[in-house]
């Protein structure tokens, strides 16, 4: 789901070949504050056959995404109370202890961050595994230490609120991970939890919009692969999307990995998958939304705003003339209307061969349209694009997830291949880079990064 996920698959399946060879272990933005004793519901407001509840302000359904305009952040109230501990380790960064309802409370450009303190190089060495939430400032909180043992995955951080939806179980023999999690990270209290069927295996999962009442899992195994929205508890309640590909041998699994948003009222998901859909909550309809003229393929990554979702689209530059079989793309953003009307392309990008993905990600702030160019192996830049789409670079090495103003959450490795980043802070202004969790000892560092 994220857009940093798109780029960076390679670099996070050869981490994994190297955990399992090593034995080590490591573990995708609303504003109405949720209660975790909240009752849960089959249905969030608004969605079919239910009176529709009133939803202030514009929320985004992807964990990695960040508002358009600016707000002011959160920060420890005169009545906050320090509820957590740090660990010490000297693999990972300096931190303060969590503060009472600041995981609730956080808004535009806080990060929470997913930091390993394994041991990258040999003799491999496991090391705790902890969740950091970042202000747009630079403050850096420990969340919750998540142990030593198994491998996880953080896919999302439900809108104004401490739970977050945590892919548990990384197995043989199962494509992904089988035990779905909503853990509250302010109390280490678990909501709700679930195990997928024998075999089948998710990578990408996300809370429902606007309040986050239930999930939405894309899971595969052998043939079959499905997008459905489950309960917290794991009852299913409706299907999106299903595939079966009868061709596969029997020990095949299908290629199925669709991404989506779900719609800021909860009456809809906009799903890529073979195509652009806008499909229903109860997945009862399911209706094309035309791709831009010349691309092949668009990936949404955030609403822009209530009718428009940012979307990336590949532009088909022909057969690749190292393999004709294939074609050669160039990505750049467009505004797709949800309901119909005409795209609106914002990057003029032309990549200069296979390896050159092309413009990922876009972001409006004050006036000035700010982008991300993606590469193979990790390459990337930050930078600007013009009225006519054209793009000039401000700094290098960093993959942008959010921001707050004008001041940006990134991503920087040091090298093609590495196991983890540092967390920085660039300047919109000029690219000046800070780094807020820098690259310590020998840790596999940052892993995941979910901006608000």
């Amino acid at each position: 789901m994220a857009a940093t996920d798109a780029v960076r698959n390679p670099r996070r399946q050869r981490n994994l070949r190297i955990a399992a060879i090593a034995a080590l272990t490591v573990a995708v933005i609303g504003i109405a504050v949720l209660a975790v004793a909240q009752p849960w519901k089959d249905t969030e407001p608004g969605q079919p056959g239910l009176p529709s509840a009133s939803v202030s302000g514009s929320e985004s359904a992807t964990p990695t995404s960040s508002p358009i305009a600016a707000s002011p952040s959160a920060s420890p109230t005169a009545s906050a109370h320090v509820i957590g501990t740090v660990t010490a380790n000297p693999n990972l960064p300096p931190a303060k202890p969590l503060m009472s309802g600041l995981l609730a409370s956080a808004g535009d450009g806080w990060s929470l961050v997913h930091y390993s303190a394994n041991k990258a190089s040999e003799p491999f060495a496991v090391g705790p595994q902890v969740l950091d939430l970042v202000s747009p400032d630079g403050a850096v909180y420990e969340v919750r230490n998540l142990g030593n043992g198994e491998q996880f995955r953080v896919a999302d951080w439900a809108p104004g609120s401490s739970r977050a939806l945590i892919l548990r179980g990384l197995s043989k023999g199962r494509d992904g991970f089988g035990t779905v999690q909503v853990l509250d990270l302010e109390t280490g209290a678990t909501v709700g939890s679930f195990t997928l069927p024998a075999g089948v295996g998710t990578h990408a999962a996300s809370f429902t919009r606007p309040s986050g009442q239930n999930i939405v899992v894309s899971a595969s195994g052998g043939a079959n692969g499905w997008l459905k929205r489950y309960s917290p508890t794991g009852k299913k309640l409706a299907t999106l999307l299903s595939e079966t590909d009868p061709s596969l041998p029997p020990d095949g699994i299908i290629n199925f990995s669709p991404s989506w948003l779900y719609s800021q009222d909860g009456t809809y998901a906009v799903v890529s998958h073979k195509g652009l859909w806008r499909i229903s909550s109860d997945g009862s309809t399911k209706t094309a939304i035309p791709l831009p003229s010349g691309t092949l393929t668009c990936t949404p990554v955030r609403w822009w705003d209530a009718a428009r979702v940012l979307a990336r689209c590949d532009d088909d530059l022909g057969p690749n003339p190292a393999d004709p079989s294939t074609r050669r793309t160039s990505s750049n953003m467009w505004l797709l209307p949800v309901t119909g009307g005409a795209p609106t392309r914002l990057s003029s990008y032309v990549s200069k061969q296979v390896v050159d993905f092309g413009i990922t990600d876009a972001w409006d702030v004050a006036g000035t349209r700010f982008a991300q160019w993606s590469g193979d192996c990790g390459a990337a830049s930050f930078g600007t694009l013009t009225a006519s789409g054209k793009y000039a670079v401000l700094t290098n090495g960093v993959v942008a997830v959010g921001h707050r103003g004008a001041t940006f959450v990134a991503e920087q490795w040091a090298s093609c291949g590495d196991p983890g980043s540092a967390l920085v802070l660039v300047n919109g202004t000029n690219g000046a880079i800070r780094t807020v969790l820098p690259r310590v000892g020998d840790a596999e560092d940052v892993q995941q990064v979910i901006t608000r």
